[in-house]
């Protein structure tokens, strides 16, 4: 049998804002991430952050992605830029 879709190409989903914890992070440009859909669930991926979350829904996987991008934002900032690599920075 043939698959339907079997050639179809992930989703590309611009996100202009994210928010986890209560606070609300609202960017200038778009985030490009690319969904995938696998049989255990949903991937959110960043290539450009480097951010890779999952969930068993779309909703999950952006509630990962958010907390995730929290977590690295407040990771980076709070670090003098001798301790990050050029491309953080």
């Amino acid at each position: 049998p043939i698959e339907l879709f079997e050639d179809v190409a992930n989703i590309i989903l611009p996100v202009n804002s994210l928010e986890y914890g209560g606070i609300k992070y609202n960017f200038k440009y778009p985030l490009y991430c690319e969904l995938i859909h696998e049989v255990e669930g949903y991937i959110l991926e960043s290539q450009q952050l480097g951010i890779f979350a999952n969930g068993d829904t779309i909703e999950d996987a952006k509630a990962n992605f958010a907390e995730e991008f929290d977590f690295i934002f407040n990771r980076y900032n709070s670090l003098p830029n001798d301790k990050l690599t050029e491309d953080v920075i």
